[in-house]
């Protein structure tokens, strides 16, 4: 018969208890801390902001600019007898549309009036292509003025250009 012999367990000392206790508190403070301390600020008692604000404001206003120039290039093409009301209604909703796709990153080239009415984001631009429906989809091709209007194209150039502002 085989004699088995068996060790005692060795018992580890309380220091190496406490090592691992703070250890792991120094990673758990780190992996908090580490956020907070590395993030940009934004000074708004003096109302500067950070290099990546600022960046994004430039960019949306230079998107914006880019929109509102091709409006008023095809309200030009209007005016100089180029495009009639249908295809300046046409190219307005397209612009319209083109842009909340870029900056709101909503698919609105597919989107019905009821699509966009829908989605509380694109709901400011539906009055727009509303206005749009009828001279580009009617067999006349004309503006249906709304009462006290004098000129509704403008008024649906204007409503365009405030469109591009507001998003």
């Amino acid at each position: 018969m085989r004699t088995i012999y068996s060790l005692p367990p060795t018992q580890y000392g309380a220091l190496w208890a406490i090592v691992v206790v703070v250890l792991s508190a120094l990673i758990i403070g780190w992996l908090i801390a580490l956020p907070i301390l590395t993030r940009k600020r934004v000074n708004k008692q003096f109302g500067l902001v950070d290099s990546t604000t600022r960046a994004t404001l430039s960019a949306d206003q230079a998107l914006r600019e880019r929109y509102k120039a091709r409006i008023r290039a095809l309200a030009d093409k209007r005016t100089d007898g180029e495009i009639d009301d249908r295809e300046l209604h046409q190219g307005l909703s397209v612009v319209v549309r083109e842009f909340v796709t870029e900056r709101l990153g909503v698919r609105a080239e597919t989107m019905t009036l009821t699509d966009l009415l829908a989605n509380q984001r694109t709901a400011p631009v539906a009055y727009v292509i509303e206005r749009c429906y009828n001279p580009a989809f009617s067999r006349e091709g004309e503006i249906l003025a709304m009462p006290g209007e004098n000129d509704p194209r403008l008024v649906t150039i204007v409503d365009a250009l405030k469109v591009v502002d507001s998003l």
